[in-house]
């Protein structure tokens, strides 16, 4: 009974609403709307005795013919002009539902203006273990990679074969580059052989003589 009395009293503020809440009105307050900056924040649950990760988010630009429904947890919030209008505790990795009413301030009173979506990324705990340390770049190492179904032991096992793999890279990279480096080398004696065995034959007859002239010299 008190709920079909909430309807009837919410449908009639709707109709009292209804001659100056105009198609030009709504659009007035949906391009404020469009305005609206959200920022969030990340927090430990173990501040909220728990574990894990949350997000605060911040909606500036609101005015205060606006207010945002929560619809999914039921929560209101009303513009503050001291600061932000703050919603807490959203989890991570959720897309969320909010939805911007008239206030009591505007023509529109408590009528749907426009409906948002808002994307908060996943946070990956893992990223934050001594594995992850110099691999930030790794898929299991990112901060925003969802790891929420994989269990610690999958996540070691992946890490360590990754790190494996670049060793051996590493070692592949080192071997490629001595091999260059002899290629490089034979390469030049093939293209320049005649400049530098010219020389060496040169010289090496220029010794020749020169021992056997002085073997002469010592025989006489």
């Amino acid at each position: 009974m008190k709920k079909l009395l909430f309807l009837l009293f919410f449908f009639f503020i709707i109709n009292v609403n209804a001659d100056t809440c105009t198609v030009e009105e709504k659009n007035r307050l949906k391009e404020i709307i469009s305005k609206v900056r959200m920022e969030y924040e990340i927090f430990d649950l173990e501040e909220y005795d728990g574990y894990g990760k949350i997000y605060d988010a911040y909606f500036y630009n609101m005015t205060e013919e606006l207010y945002i429904s929560n619809s999914d947890d039921y929560i209101l919030e009303y513009y503050n002009e001291e600061g932000p209008i703050k919603i807490e505790s959203i989890e991570t990795g959720r897309i969320q539902k909010l939805e911007f009413y008239g206030s009591d301030k505007s023509k529109c009173k408590n009528q749907l203006i426009d409906t948002k979506l808002y994307s908060f990324p996943y946070y990956n705990d893992y990223s934050e273990n001594y594995l992850c340390e110099g691999i930030e770049d790794f898929d299991l190492c990112k901060k925003e990679k969802d790891t929420s179904s994989l269990s610690f032991y999958e996540f070691e096992k992946a890490v360590l074969e990754y790190k494996e793999s670049l060793k051996e890279e590493k070692e592949d990279e080192q071997e490629e580059n001595k091999v260059n480096i002899f290629n490089k080398l034979f390469d030049f004696l093939i293209k320049y052989y005649v400049f530098i065995l010219y020389p060496i034959i040169v010289i090496s007859i220029i010794g020749v003589v020169l021992i056997k002239l002085k073997e002469r010299k010592e025989i006489l």
